[in-house]
């Protein structure tokens, strides 16, 4: 651009006619190219632009070492460090392409790593000048630049907070709506003969056994999330607080409930089992049986006539079968009975 300008200035002396027809040129162009002293001024002048020209380009690679923040996808970077603690190489997701990669979730220490990362290119950036003269006559202000990397990085750092907001919000709002439920559900009445009710209230028995150790465990740590992000300035609401406070003790109250109450059903749960057990005989002798009528039908041989309406027929039949074991292996798990795999079915 400044070579295009001098030019142009050089080009001005082409509209100055010449008066003496003897020199053979029409314009001044030519002497004021060959003028020492313009030369040796046109030089110093490119010079002096190159030079502002590798300043500013500096300043501006002085940046790239922050391009990862622009570039990096940060729900993607957010569902890996959520799966395997961190961002997978190459080289890692090759050794286990055919396993895939085991599964890592971050632990806290992690999570603060992350956001400490994040802290500290913050405060990397407010240092960083927006405004730079590189020369008398040039400057550059990157300070809109600069506060749009700083709200990028913010954007990142606050990722890993929301989470863990979330986390901590989600965790203690799904526990106070268990505990709700199950709690109205085992104050259900059962009467001998109500099944389905007995089977409502070993659904919320299992229920609570399935989340026990998980819930006992999960306090501590919550409190632990809530201190670290009280270190970032990130208060939760008084009600989350005050569900800290109050879920164990409710808990520990569900807890108490679903025992005094398994004990209540125990002689119908005792009953029932009984049951599912004679059902689960009475279903392996029908699943030989048919396995045996299966093995004596005519479309196993060659000259067997409409053999896949016979197929047709024992499809329906097998399908029939395989509702009643799926039906029992859940009965089964509900009333904490072994059910045998059937394997001849």
């Amino acid at each position: 651009m400044m070579e295009e300008i001098i030019n142009d200035v050089y080009k001005i002396a082409s509209l100055v006619p010449r008066l003496a027809d003897h020199s053979g040129l029409e314009h001044y162009q030519a002497d004021m190219e060959d003028m020492q002293e313009l030369c040796d001024m046109r030089q110093e002048m490119m010079d002096r632009v190159h030079t502002v020209m590798n300043k500013a380009c500096e300043y501006r690679n002085s940046f790239d070492n922050f391009s990862y923040l622009w570039v990096d996808d940060r729900q993607e970077f957010m569902r890996q460090f959520l799966l395997y603690n961190h961002v997978l190489t190459q080289e890692e997701i090759e050794a286990h392409a055919e396993t895939g990669v085991p599964e890592c979730p971050p632990t806290l220490d992690q999570f603060k790593d992350q956001i400490d990362t994040y802290e500290k290119v913050y405060e990397e950036v407010i240092q960083i000048q927006g405004l730079v003269r590189c020369d008398e006559w040039f400057r550059v202000d990157a300070k809109p630049f600069k506060q749009a990397l700083l709200n990028i990085v913010k954007k990142w750092s606050f990722m890993f907070k929301q989470h863990l907001i979330d986390h901590v919000t989600n965790s203690l709002n799904d526990l106070a709506d268990f505990i709700k439920v199950t709690d109205a559900g085992l104050s259900r009445e059962v009467e001998e003969g109500d099944y389905d009710g007995l089977v409502g209230v070993m659904e919320h028995l299992l229920a609570v056994k399935g989340r026990q150790e998980a819930t006992d465990e999960m306090f501590e740590p919550l409190k632990q999330t809530i201190e670290l992000l009280k270190q970032y300035d990130q208060e939760l609401p008084d009600e989350v607080h005050a569900q800290l406070q109050t879920l164990p003790e409710k808990w520990n109250n569900t807890k108490k409930i679903t025992v005094t109450v398994k004990q209540a059903v125990a002689p119908l749960q005792a009953n029932e089992v009984a049951i599912l057990r004679r059902k689960c005989g009475q279903f392996d002798i029908k699943q030989h049986e048919f396995r045996e009528k299966f093995r004596q039908q005519p479309f196993l041989r060659y000259e067997a006539t409409n053999p896949y309406d016979v197929l047709d027929t024992i499809q329906i039949e097998i399908v029939s079968l395989e509702k009643q074991m799926q039906a029992l292996q859940e009965a089964g798990g509900l009333f904490e009975v072994a059910i045998p795999d059937y394997k001849q079915l």
